[in-house]
């Protein structure tokens, strides 16, 4: 125990050299620390160093991507912007173009123009050839037996192709000329040529294009009728099956829906009427003013007598218009009483003098039949028969139209290409019944008298009749029945709707194609007349 205690001892009395190395420890980790810190503070400086560099160098790159993008965007902006100017310069050397063309041609007349000229030398090319004009252009060595045999092929080829050239001169009048007539009454309203001049040049420059820029010209022209063509057949076609079925319980849409049709062709109406004003003060300015306004010589005879018959059933029309557009025709007969009679004024009142109403009514109703070709004679069928009308007189209105169409491509071609007299032929189309619609010039040459007085009829003295058969077609009363056959319900019944489509597209031909033709019979016509032969020498 004692030797536990003084080990005891020895160990507590030795406690100094122990701390002495514990501090002499804790010196060499400060030192140690002390020299570690800086090491760490470099290498921390050293990060924060690297961190700034590369958030730096970050920058940089963003900055420099922020540029980059900032100049793709200035260039592409520059680009679009160059893009638009030549885009814009392309556009302003077009018009300029399109200006200094207009300057020397009118593309809508040479559209027209063309195609006249081709459809002329197409008909030129079908017709039979002789024997005579075969043997001319025979080459020398050249058989006669050959010679008629290759006449006889060319000839056999022409008559089976005529039947369908003229079909196709048939639909190309109807469907590609009138309409292209009627859209010029809307494109050049205010321009009309009075002199074959501008004719002269745009032929000239026709027949020096190539075939492709020919037929560009044609594309141009059928698009100008197509749209013409949808706006007077396809419209009253949408009109009657697809609009007034949808919503045929409201009168508004059907009203408007066929109102909407009917102004458009009163527009074309009185653009047509507008260039015929300004087709008599172009005229007007070719004469000397002494002559502008002279009077004209007055001859009598069968051609006169008829346009004042002509000119006196229009007064008549125009008198009782407002009388039997007030009264339906199917009144019930008033019976002669007092209340229906009426005496005359007091200068009539001593010879006693007494007018009965009845008869007057009756009196004026004869006369709206004559004046107005009243149908009310007719009990059955009367829509049939009121479409009937209507089909027929636009019918030879149109017929007319093309008949004098393929007759003057006859006569230019065959003066033009065979007998070689280009002037001529110049001037019978600029004054014939096509070219005088075409140019609005209003002096029709080379029509026959009779065809002259018919389509005067048929496109002037006719014109309020037809247009109110056609027009009854499409009235209805409140209960939606048909006012001239109560039996037809309006809009759905499948032939109202059929006869009601055809009315429409009648109206749509026949108003536009009369604002152009009765002008030129108010005009001084040159009639062909047979020459009267001349007496022989005694």
């Amino acid at each position: 125990e004692e030797e536990e205690e003084e080990e005891e001892e020895r160990k507590e009395e030795k406690p100094e050299p122990d701390a002495k190395v514990e501090e002499l420890e804790k010196k060499q980790q400060e030192e140690e620390k002390e020299k570690e810190e800086p090491e760490e503070e470099e290498e921390r400086k050293k990060a924060e160093a690297e961190a700034a560099a590369e958030e730096e160098r970050k920058r940089a790159e963003q900055e420099k991507q922020k540029q980059e993008e900032l100049m793709q965007l200035a260039m592409k902006k520059k680009r679009k912007q160059s893009a638009m100017k030549r885009a814009m310069k392309k556009v302003r050397q077009k018009i300029a173009e399109w200006k200094a063309a207009r300057k020397l041609i009118d593309n809508v007349f040479a559209d027209l123009e063309n195609m006249f000229y081709l459809l002329a030398e197409l008909l030129v090319k079908i017709e039979l050839e002789s024997a005579a004009n075969e043997d001319e252009r025979a080459n020398t060595n050249t058989t006669a037996t050959t010679s008629k045999c290759r006449l006889w092929c060319m000839n056999t080829v022409k008559i089976i192709a005529t039947p369908f050239v003229y079909l196709l001169v048939f639909i190309v009048a109807v469907f590609v000329i009138l309409p292209s007539c009627i859209f010029l009454l809307i494109v050049r309203m205010n321009k009309v040529e009075v002199t074959s001049k501008n004719v002269a040049k745009r032929e000239k420059v026709i027949f020096s294009e190539t075939c492709w820029q020919r037929t560009l010209r044609v594309l141009h022209q059928l698009l100008r009728s197509s749209f013409m063509f949808l706006f007077l057949v396809v419209y009253p076609i949408i009109i009657m099956y697809v609009i007034i079925p949808r919503y045929a319980e409201n009168d508004a849409v059907i009203i408007g829906s066929i109102s909407s049709y009917l102004v458009l062709i009163i527009c074309l109406q009185l653009f047509g009427s507008w260039r015929g004003v300004v087709s008599f003060e172009e005229r007007k300015k070719l004469k000397p003013n002494a002559e502008r306004y002279s009077p004209q010589k007055f001859e009598w005879n069968m051609g006169a007598m008829i346009a004042i018959v002509f000119l006196f059933y229009e007064v008549m029309q125009l008198s009782l218009f407002a009388y039997q557009t007030t009264t339906d025709g199917d009144s019930e007969e008033l019976e002669a009483t007092d209340e229906t009679r009426f005496s005359a004024n007091a200068a009539f009142a001593s010879l006693n003098i007494d007018i009965d109403a009845q008869q007057v009514i009756n009196f004026a109703n004869r006369i709206i039949s004559i004046c107005y070709i009243s149908l009310d004679f007719i009990e059955d069928n009367i829509l049939e028969y009121y479409i009937a009308f209507s089909l027929c007189f636009v019918s030879l209105l149109l017929l007319f139209f093309v008949y004098r169409f393929v007759h003057e491509l006859r006569v230019y071609g065959r003066m033009k290409w065979k007998e070689n007299k280009q002037a001529e032929a110049r001037e019978v189309y600029f004054h014939s019944f096509i070219g005088t619609i075409i140019y609005g010039h209003g002096k029709l040459k080379h029509v026959n008298k009779w065809n002259a007085k018919i389509i005067a009829l048929l496109a002037d003295s006719l014109f309020l009749g037809i247009c109110q058969k056609i027009v009854l077609i499409l009235c209805c009363d409140e209960q939606q029945y048909l006012r001239i056959d109560e039996t037809q319900k309006c809009w759905t019944s499948p032939q109202h709707q059929l006869y009601s489509c055809i009315a429409l597209i009648l109206l749509g031909y026949y108003i536009p194609l009369c604002a152009m033709i009765a002008p030129m019979f108010q005009e001084d016509i040159e009639i062909d007349e047979e020459p009267e032969p001349e007496p022989e020498p005694e």
